[in-house]
């Protein structure tokens, strides 16, 4: 007999609901099957590993590390992240001189919980498992609130994770999300729970997390981001570390400041909500704190990667910098790349040595400014035929508290060092040479609010007088004039093409022609290499290639600086660049030059050299930029702090270091005729500092560069 249709429709409705719940079982349980046959697998690399945990937290021996698995559907690692053991990187001058070596990230262990600073855990604990203690490695309650969340938002908003099962992660699984692994580390986790007390967990936690920038474990954190051990962090900044934990590429202050504070936020009002702290403290002492983070009390940019070998702290740490963009943190210290750069090292070690010297003598020579302000400087050293960066010093030495990049990160005005560049144009638009004349005599412009007067140094007027002697004693007024008739507006876009730097950093008024822009000694010597190039803009680069550890290229600019060699941006005529560029010559050699006292004092006798002082109101900043045949060569001396320097100017401050660096340069040889190079001629040189091959096997760090202009 048939059952009656509405009856057979019902149950058909009842299969039809049951069915997705049975394939929820199904595939469920077929998960933890899969999870725990994977578990089983794997189980005597997971108990040794567990071992040479316990070994570690009780001081002993741990043994051999764990071995590798493998399979096409394996869920675990093939080591552990504490347990890598990778080449380190290397960085490479153009001859293949080893520069530097980062150091491997040797684990800093704390074994005992009253090496944490007293708040760490209770932070850690309110913030990530608030029911760590009472669980067994998983918490139910979790992972349905965290499961309810997720289909409310349809994605993956919440984890439900215990510290336990972050820890199995962290140990034992990838970084992949499928329940599959869910599910294996679960069943690590519960391994964990039985053969280890709950401090011991926390311990281990805290020992192996990942906080960014490279830095696994608290005590490596802790001296990364404040340069100091564990024990010595204040509440504010074990809330700060907690949650950095969450996701360390989002939260960390050096690559977020704004998430950063936010999150830090988040974790402090969680420990006011858990009655840990008072509201009014909380607020306080987060304020006063992130106050210190903007004064630096974090370190945000310093050298915080550990060198075996550096030879050249600055140009390390600049390179480290870019590293830090390109690349994750970890992959660079521990992926055995080899990255090759345009430094050529006996230029670089001439430039620290010379920049020290010299700053040593002027700081002495302005002794009641060192006792609270010391004068800082940079040396930057640039191949202008195809835009390699040779050298690069930032300052008298590399230490924690002076690592300022001051070839590239400062920025000031550059002064007379602005005044070529107007007569350049002037001889390009108007037609004037070197024997025209311009009126030397008082002029009054109007700007908003007053009328200016400007002066020249020597505070005289001389009436008429050539191009060519204004250029070469710097004086204002003439070169004022000159701009007034072609106008600011060739000057800005000469300027920012040159310099390479973006619209708006130079302003449209008569001031420019004083050099009244901010530009950093790195785009002064940008801006300076069009001279010897004939007109042409030049882009400079200090990586060759980067290779990694299967010597794969993944970096080449090789092709930059043959377009470099070859050709450029025609900003102004070859013709012009050749005339201003004979001028400059003269500011060192003819009595009347600037530089000429300089030249004098550090017995500079090569003919083949140019070059222009540059001095900045109220003396904040001294400048010599220069060029021979083979580079182009920038000095900047200032305060930090933008305080003046007594009377300390270009020709007398900044001109000896850069004449005290070319004579160690060329040694006893003259540099070759210093001639412009325009896009259709030959380069002025043979010798190029690019090899034919990357060097590869030239571990040798006594090698000489060979690349020295000797």
């Amino acid at each position: 007999m048939k059952a009656p249709p509405n009856r057979r429709l019902r149950r058909i409705a009842l299969f039809l609901l049951l069915l997705p719940l049975l394939a929820a079982l199904g595939g469920g349980l077929g998960l933890f099957l899969h999870a725990w046959f994977l578990f089983d697998r794997n189980y005597p690399r997971i108990d040794n590993e567990l071992r040479r945990l316990a070994a570690i937290l009780e001081n002993r021996d741990p043994g051999a590390p764990a071995p590798k698995t493998t399979g096409e559907d394996e869920l675990l690692d093939s080591v552990p992240l504490h347990a890598q053991s990778m080449a380190p990187s290397r960085i490479f001058d153009a001859s293949g001189a080893l520069v530097g070596e980062f150091a491997r990230l040797d684990q800093r262990w704390i074994r005992e919980t009253n090496a944490l600073p007293t708040f760490v855990i209770p932070v850690l604990i309110a913030t990530e498992d608030r029911d760590f203690r009472r669980h067994a490695g998983y918490s139910v309650k979790s992972i349905l609130r965290a499961a309810v969340a997720n289909v409310r938002r349809l994605s993956a908003v919440q984890g439900g994770s215990t510290l336990t099962q972050q820890l199995a992660k962290t140990l034992f699984t990838t970084r992949q999300k499928h329940l599959s692994r869910k599910a294996f580390e679960l069943l690590c986790a519960r391994e964990i729970e039985r053969r280890f007390d709950k401090d011991s967990i926390l311990l281990l936690y805290l020992n192996l997390a990942y906080f960014g920038h490279g830095n696994y474990g608290v005590q490596n954190a802790a001296y990364s981001y404040f340069g100091k051990p564990a024990s010595a962090l204040s509440l504010v900044e074990c809330a700060h570390m907690v949650g950095i934990l969450a996701n360390p590429g989002i939260y960390s202050p050096r690559t977020g400041a704004g998430r950063s504070m936010r999150r830090h936020k988040v974790v402090m009002n969680l420990l006011v909500a858990q009655g840990l702290v008072g509201e009014a403290w909380a607020h306080r002492e987060y304020d006063r704190y992130w106050v210190g983070v903007a004064g630096g009390s974090i370190n945000r940019a310093n050298a915080l990667w550990p060198m075996s070998v550096n030879r050249s702290p600055y140009f390390v740490e600049w390179m480290r910098r870019d590293l830090d963009r390109m690349f994750p943190d970890e992959t660079v210290q521990r992926g055995g790349y080899r990255i090759h750069t345009t430094l050529d090292l006996e230029l670089q070690e001439s430039a620290e040595t010379v920049l020290a010297a010299g700053l040593l003598e002027v700081n002495k020579a302005f002794p009641q400014l060192a006792q609270s302000n010391r004068i800082e400087g940079a040396l930057v050293v640039v191949d202008h035929r195809s835009g390699a960066l040779l050298a690069a010093a930032g300052g008298s030495r590399f230490t924690l508290e002076n690592q300022l990049l001051r070839f590239e990160q400062v920025r000031r005005p550059i002064g007379s060092l602005g005044k070529p560049f107007v007569y350049l144009l002037a001889h390009q638009n108007l037609g004037w040479t070197a024997t025209n004349l311009i009126d030397d005599s008082p002029m009054k412009i109007r700007i908003p609010g007053r009328v200016w007067e400007p002066r020249n140094y020597d505070r005289q007027f001389l009436g008429p007088v050539s191009l060519e002697a204004a250029l070469i004693a710097s004086r204002n007024i003439p070169v004022l004039r000159a701009l007034e008739a072609i106008g600011p507006g060739g000057l800005v876009t000469l300027v920012q093409g040159g310099a390479d730097v973006e619209t708006g950093r130079v302003p449209r008024n008569l001031s420019i022609a004083l050099g009244s822009y901010d530009l950093s000694p790195l785009e002064v010597a940008r801006l300076y290499s069009i001279l010897p190039r004939g007109g042409r803009a030049l882009k400079t680069e200090k990586i060759i290639a980067v290779e990694d550890a299967e010597g794969k290229t993944v970096i080449d600019n090789r092709a930059l600086f043959t377009e470099n060699t070859a050709r450029g941006e025609t900003l102004v005529s070859e013709e012009a660049s050749r005339e201003i560029l004979a001028i400059l010559k003269k500011v060192i050699h003819r009595p009347e030059g600037t530089a000429y006292g300089a030249a004098r004092a550090t017995g500079m006798d090569f003919e083949e050299v140019a070059g222009k002082t540059g001095t900045t109101q109220s003396y904040k900043d001294a400048w010599f930029a220069g060029m021979t045949r083979d580079f182009t060569a920038v000095v900047w001396l200032g305060v930090d702090e933008n305080i003046q320097m007594e009377s300390g100017s270009g020709g007398r401050i900044a001109a000896p270091i850069w004449m005290r660096f070319v004579k160690a340069a060329y040694g006893s040889r003259n540099p070759g005729p210093l001639e412009t190079t325009g896009a259709s001629s030959a380069p002025a040189s043979n010798a190029s500092f690019l090899p034919d091959e990357m060097p590869t096997t030239n571990m040798d760090t006594n090698a000489s560069s060979g690349n020295r202009p000797r």
